[in-house]
């Protein structure tokens, strides 16, 4: 019966897939990458390899629903994007002036972190306890000899590791698109390399390959002709990158670790995961979430500053919501292999309101990917829709991971990426002002 339901789940998507190209939508459409990637995940969680445990019916019909409802969701994006264009159109500049002030503080920031981690690795520390102590950095209350103060974890949280998300889209559509300016470019390297050698993380190597990869189609779609020394600053700036990236995973999972085993893990295993943990959800009579799981990262920081000044302690649904969607999910659920932390974008709108959960809030993100997908499937593409719809598509690639924007990061990275770029008449009323006051 399950292997019906996979095959059932894989034939859905490969229909959307199909009505998507029938279309003649592009293969960078939302609804293509999604329904295309998800037939590669069930697949390959069906076959049950290293002994993965099978999936649930009920975790089949979710995902069903989920992905249709996202489909659905691009669909009146693109619609409703193409009747915004028509009737008003902006155009959106990079305020360089402010992104070079905030990487410079990133960069101070993580330079101070970076000597303090140098110190712990040759006191005996090793890469994968680094990482375990960073990534258990908990509240901003919480600290320990990675993280060092509360006033670090802050910084790490609301300031330092969303700039850093952010840069990567940005930088990308700069230097395909924009005023190609190297200093930016150049200093996201380094807030790339700090970060990475603070907190032992490597997944945003693989994002930026994502974006470059992405956004070199898209703009040459668009028949923009790319400098060969923009595609030479961008081949040599990723060597050193991936060479980190491989020196971290040797140094955090030992030189004999299997490989296929690992990819199998990153990928199929977080869709087990999540059948696993909605099953423990349920059972703890735990009432919804109401959106709070979602979005804790957009809600989090205004109850945090509301704490800070005293006006409320934090209630107990946000509690409720950072145990459910974070703190439940760090220890290893036994599902025929250990698994932690992942449990696919449709976890946390289940936290939410169940099936229905998931169908408001994939409709949602489905909307926003339509509508961004449509600003840049375009003769003109701005560099701040490419930079979205990247940041975008990024989320939908590793979907299998989780909703992102409940991540404090991640949803602090949407909201820089979207007040760096400014409309052109406010910026030069903005120029014009600096000028007068210094005349």
């Amino acid at each position: 019966m399950r292997y019906r339901m996979s095959i059932l789940t894989i034939s859905i998507c490969f229909l959307f897939f199909l009505f998507f190209l029938s279309r003649k939508e592009k293969w960078f459409h939302p609804g293509v990458i999604m329904t295309a990637y998800w037939i590669g995940l069930i697949f390959f969680a069906s076959l049950q390899l290293f002994g993965l445990y099978s999936i649930s019916n009920w975790a089949y019909l979710v995902f069903v629903v989920g992905l249709s409802s996202f489909c659905f969701g691009t669909l009146y994006g693109s619609f409703f994007s193409a009747k915004i264009s028509m009737s008003r159109k902006k155009e959106y500049v990079l305020d360089y002036r402010l992104i070079y002030i905030l990487y410079f503080i990133v960069i101070l920031f993580l330079l101070y972190n970076f000597k303090n981690v140098m110190e712990l690795l040759n006191s005996g520390y090793t890469w994968a306890k680094i990482r375990r102590l960073y990534s258990n950095q908990g509240q901003v209350s919480g600290y320990n000899e990675v993280t060092m103060s509360a006033f670090n974890v802050m910084m790490n949280q609301f300031v330092s590791t969303p700039t850093i998300y952010a840069s990567l889209p940005i930088a990308v559509s700069d230097m395909l698109i924009g005023k190609k300016d190297k200093k930016l470019f150049g200093m996201t390297l380094i807030m790339m390399f700090l970060w990475m050698m603070t907190s032992g993380g490597r997944s945003i190597v693989l994002w930026l390959v994502l974006y470059l990869f992405f956004g070199i189609f898209i703009v040459k779609k668009r028949n923009f002709q790319i400098p060969k020394k923009v595609k030479k600053i961008m081949r040599y700036s990723i060597i050193p990158l991936v060479f980190v990236f491989v020196f971290i995973t040797v140094q955090r999972k030992g030189e004999s670790m299997n490989l296929l085993r690992e990819a199998y893990i990153y990928f199929p295993v977080g869709l087990k995961n999540f059948d696993y943990h909605i099953q423990q959800f349920e059972n703890s009579l735990q009432p919804y979430l109401g959106g709070a799981s979602s979005f804790y990262g957009f809600i989090y920081p205004i109850i945090f500053i509301l704490k800070q000044i005293g006006i409320m302690d934090y209630p107990q649904w946000i509690l409720d919501s950072r145990y459910y969607s974070f703190t439940i999910l760090e220890p290893n659920s036994f599902i025929g292999l250990d698994m932690n932390a992942y449990a696919t974008i449709m976890y946390q709108p289940y936290l939410d309101g169940g099936i229905l959960g998931v169908v408001i809030i994939l409709l949602l993100f489905g909307i926003l990917c339509g509508y961004y997908y449509k600003k840049i499937d375009t003769k003109y593409i701005q560099a701040r829709n490419l930079a979205i719809y990247l940041f975008f598509l990024q989320k939908i690639l590793f979907s299998q991971v989780r909703f992102y924007f409940t991540q404090t990061q991640q949803s602090i990275a949407f909201i820089i990426i979207i007040i760096a770029f400014v409309s052109q008449s406010s910026f030069r009323n903005r120029i014009s002002f600096i000028r007068e006051r210094r005349n």
